[in-house]
């Protein structure tokens, strides 16, 4: 005679990441995305408002795009 019993697992996902704020970050965030902060990674996101996006979005975006340019060649 056998007996069954159900084993219940739970798959548990730590997602966390960390989150850099300060000033004059732009020549470390490039840095590590020279050095592969992000291996595989196509696509990043800007978050800003109508305030910090002249101010620090659209520059952010020019130097992306020009690193992402340089990294292809």
């Amino acid at each position: 005679m056998s007996k069954s019993f159900e084993v219940t697992l739970q798959k548990v996902v730590d997602h966390s990441y960390s989150i850099e704020i300060g000033e004059h970050l732009f020549a470390s965030l490039t840095r590590d995305l020279r050095q592969g902060l992000i291996e595989g990674a196509s696509k990043y996101a800007i978050i800003t408002d109508s305030t910090v996006e002249p101010l620090y979005g659209r520059p952010l975006l020019e130097l992306l795009e020009e690193l992402r340019a340089n990294l292809a060649t």
